[in-house]
């Protein structure tokens, strides 16, 4: 054996000694009394670090791969993130928070401050974003498709409209339904996040709205209608094929034995959607390419023997759907609109619906497969409707 073997065998030696020994033996903490020989020795239970602990030594992400990244890297990843995600990620972790910085939402535009504010209310049930003033707020259970003025905006129902939309008229209907944009948000929001204690909310936001009358409206400003009518508007979350939910309408006028007096000038201020509808500054719009909303009303096809309609129209502006049907002398006009998935309020499809026609050309302009929205609505089942039960 060499004297490199010899001092190899010593040295394991010399280790094992050490670490019997050192099991045998209990050292005191420094400063601690020494126990008494005849009192037991206790074997202590390892506490879990607390919060404070875990940030010291590295905080409870230190093994996170992307942590172990070059700081130049990390960059590099949060330069290739749209300008309203890198807040977000920013506000990962405190290390993220860190090397990144706390201040990169003070940087954006308007337009994307508003998308980071959409991003960062998804994950709060209790709050919802503003577009007009650019701001979260708390909730108010009263503030519904049925009650929209009792929202929480401290600019109150008038001024907060026209700074949303920037102008008076309501975008999507008059006196029917009147969700705005965090009506949409939160439902989808519950739906998702499916919370018991907002069930009850999520009910009213999806509650249908009914609306019936048989006289002749005389409200200063709205076309004076002759006949009966009744309105029904039935809010659903669909699924769609990407896997995303969807908020959808479906909005159905009944005009009860109202053939063959039906007509553009007699259906009075009948809003199919912001493009597609008989106020004195959209009349004359095309449907489908085609036609107008005046000539589908004043012409139906039906008075050459047909029951329904030949074909579904649509806006070409918006995702809307809609068609005519007839029974008998019962008239039915049926719409289905998309409002888009979970997301910012200056979405384009949400702004294409709201958008001033008015101004031409239309701003925000969305394309569609012509009879998609109407199949989507009646093939899927309404996910907030299988959480109430």
């Amino acid at each position: 054996m060499d004297l490199f073997s010899l001092i190899l065998v010593f040295w394991n030696f010399h280790i094992l000694i050490l670490q019997t020994c050192a099991s045998l033996t209990r050292f005191p903490a420094p400063h601690a009394p020494m126990l008494a020989p005849q009192e037991p020795l206790q074997e202590t239970q390892e506490q879990p670090e607390q919060p404070e602990q875990q940030e010291k030594k590295g905080g409870p992400n230190a093994d996170c791969p992307l942590l172990q990244l070059p700081v130049e890297l990390m960059f590099i990843i949060a330069e290739q993130l749209p300008p309203s995600d890198r807040p977000v990620f920013s506000q990962a972790c405190r290390a993220l928070r860190g090397t990144l910085g706390d201040g990169l939402a003070a940087h954006l535009s308007g337009e994307e401050y508003c998308e980071y504010l959409a991003l960062v209310a998804r994950g709060k049930p209790n709050h919802w974003v503003c577009e007009a003033c650019l701001r979260l707020h708390p909730i108010t259970e009263l503030d519904t498709p049925h009650d929209p003025w009792r929202l929480s905006c401290p600019l109150g129902w008038d001024d907060w409209r026209q700074n949303a939309y920037g102008q008076n008229w309501y975008p999507l209907s008059r006196r029917l339904f009147r969700a705005d944009h965090r009506h949409i948000q939160l439902t989808l929001k519950y739906v998702r996040l499916n919370i018991r204690s907002h069930m009850g909310y999520l009910a009213r936001l999806l509650k249908p709205i009914h609306y019936n009358t048989s006289r002749e409206c005389t409200r200063l400003g709205v076309r004076p209608y002759t006949l009966s009518r009744t309105y029904t508007a039935t809010p659903k979350i669909v699924l769609g094929d990407d896997g995303i939910s969807r908020y959808l309408l479906q909005s159905k006028w009944h005009f009860p034995d109202s053939f063959p007096r039906m007509c553009a000038e007699t259906v009075g201020d009948l809003t199919i959607c912001s493009h597609c509808n008989l106020r004195f500054h959209t009349r004359g719009f095309p449907v489908s390419g085609v036609a107008t909303l005046e000539m589908v009303l004043d012409f139906p096809m039906w008075l050459h023997g047909g029951r329904d309609m030949p074909r579904i129209f649509h806006c070409i502006h918006c995702r809307t759907d809609f068609r005519v049907t007839k029974s008998f002398n019962d008239i039915t006009i049926f719409a289905w609109r998309d409002f888009g998935p979970e997301c910012s309020p200056l979405n384009t499809i949400w702004r294409a619906h709201v958008s001033n026609p008015g101004q031409r050309p239309v701003g925000w302009h969305v394309e569609h497969m012509p009879g998609s929205i109407e199949i989507l609505y009646k093939s899927r089942g309404c996910e907030g409707r299988k959480l109430l039960g």
